[in-house]
């Protein structure tokens, strides 16, 4: 583990030059590019929000408001979006950096890396964002907001071990990508997103248990809306769910990693 910590750390200069390429492709160049960076995910809160809120008239606590729903629903978003995110666009990184597989020297595991701490930073922007809001609107924000830090590592590792999986298997098998897209939309309904967990069907609640992104995105919740203490059991779940998933996805790469150059 410390030959591997070590390996990456050695590569942190190309990991950044990555990172920051990734970053201007989606806020540099057209006008109109960086307008949508900001219109479109705010376009996508207001249409959830006036259907979850207004038409089906789902709360998140009792008495709460258009505005409060809002809030509540882009704290969850935030991090849901970076995990969907991460997930597709990581399942074909290596695929499309063929050219850069190739050569030897290569580091291709920094790829799906790449991607997922890219939207990592982003959610963390939106978190800082979302709390200026809350503080301007007067929302009371408790000191216990810094558990936030404890909640990346685990959302960090998690994302990382589907990205690397996907990805390696991607290169082998090239129709997982539909199924991939349409796994994520049901998993992004079976988790919390819209809806608080309270009002999850109790015969299924088995899925949310097993649900990394349900745990994430409660606990997002708890620490930033409602200023609460992380709950242990819930967090430890999270890291187990999330330490299981980065093994496999390691293992997966590193099995699959040695035959890329024949299939690309």
């Amino acid at each position: 583990m410390i030959r591997h910590v070590k390996y990456y750390y050695d590569q942190r200069y190309l990991l950044k030059l990555f990172i920051v390429n990734d970053l201007r492709s989606r806020y540099t160049g057209s006008v109109s590019g960086i307008y949508w960076s900001v219109i479109n995910p705010l376009l996508m809160i207001l249409i959830y929000t006036f259907v979850f809120s207004a038409v089906l008239k789902i709360e998140f606590h009792k008495g709460s408001g258009t505005l409060n729903f809002a809030f509540y629903l882009i704290c969850g978003m935030l991090p849901w979006l970076s995990v969907q995110d991460s997930v597709l666009r990581s399942t074909t990184s290596i695929v499309e950096n063929a050219d850069l597989v190739k050569r030897a020297k290569f580091p291709a595991s920094i790829l799906p890396i790449h991607i997922v701490l890219s939207n990592l930073l982003t959610m963390l922007i939106g978190l800082a964002l979302l709390i200026i809001i809350l503080i301007f609107t007067g929302n009371p924000i408790k000191i216990t907001i810094l558990q936030v830090l404890l909640l990346i590592v685990p959302q960090l590792i998690f994302t990382l071990g589907l990205s690397w999986m996907f990805s390696s298997i991607y290169v082998f098998v090239r129709d997982i990508q539909p199924f991939i897209g349409n796994f994520v939309l049901l998993w992004m309904f079976l988790t919390p997103v819209f809806y608080p967990s309270t009002i999850f069907p109790q015969k299924y609640e088995i899925f949310l248990i097993l649900n990394p992104a349900a745990h994430i995105v409660n606990l997002y919740r708890e620490v930033i809306m409602k200023g609460n203490l992380i709950q242990p059991l819930s967090y430890i779940t999270l890291l187990i769910e999330s330490v299981v998933t980065f093994l496999a996805g390691y293992i997966v790469y590193t099995k699959l990693q040695p035959r890329f150059t024949d299939r690309l």
